[in-house]
């Protein structure tokens, strides 16, 4: 998939809906799959709990995801975006 978005000329794929959840990851959970063309996926979750690992960000607690990286996924869309957030 990252080859293809490459190809095509892409940045990144955001999957959201639970058949691509099922074919991307492997299972389906309530939240999102943020792909980048290049590097590692980040996996932004809101059920179930227990999901974890180092790309794993808990997104049920809006207070919480906006600290869920200590390094921006992405880069901040806008100049005048001084504090990233998810």
């Amino acid at each position: 998939m990252q080859e293809a978005l490459r190809t095509d000329g892409a940045d990144a794929l955001l999957v959201a809906t639970n058949v691509n959840l099922f074919y991307t990851a492997g299972r389906v959970f309530m939240g999102f799959i943020y792909l980048p063309a290049e590097g590692t996926p980040w996996f932004f979750v809101r059920r179930p709990v227990g999901l974890q690992g180092d790309t794993v960000a808990d997104v049920r607690n809006p207070n919480r995801s906006q600290s869920c990286c200590v390094t921006p996924v992405w880069p901040c869309p806008g100049a005048s975006c001084s504090n990233p957030t998810i």
